[in-house]
């Protein structure tokens, strides 16, 4: 993002809810996507198509009414789009219909133009949690024998 649109997006979100601003920062959020980006073996590209995706719905960029197609561009099914929306959307369902036209523009970041490098450092992309590594036989597993 240049500096105007950093400025734009700090101006637009500072005008959310107070819900929709913990929600977007929220580590249900988070966890909830890294969820999502494991289960479905997303690349980082992928991951940050789907951060940008949630905070734009959060935001009012993207509908609830058309979420579901446009988590399909990035791949993702129904049944990823209802976690999402059981997990972080409904709970905060009254303040995204709160959401007007003047308080938000209707153009989300498209996750086919990544930003630039330096643009790249600044983002928040939630850390995929992974089982830690353990030596020896796995204790949930049976034996074949």
């Amino acid at each position: 993002m240049t500096t105007k649109e950093q400025q734009k997006f700090l101006e637009e979100y500072k005008k959310l809810p107070e819900e929709l601003k913990e929600s977007a920062s929220s580590e249900e959020t988070s966890s909830v996507i890294s969820d999502i980006s494991i289960k479905n073996d997303l690349d980082d590209s992928k991951i940050e198509g789907l951060v940008f995706f949630v905070r734009d719905v959060l935001m009012g960029k993207i509908s609830l009414n058309n979420a579901e197609d446009e988590l399909e561009k990035l791949g993702l099914n129904h049944e990823d789009f209802q976690e999402l929306n059981r997990k972080i959307f409904f709970p905060v369902k009254s303040s995204l219909e709160g959401l007007t036209n003047k308080d938000v523009t209707k153009e989300p970041i498209s996750p086919e133009t990544p930003p630039e490098d330096e643009e790249r450092e600044q983002l928040t992309v939630p850390e995929i949690k992974k089982g830690p590594e353990k030596d020896g036989p796995d204790s949930y597993r049976e034996s074949i024998e």
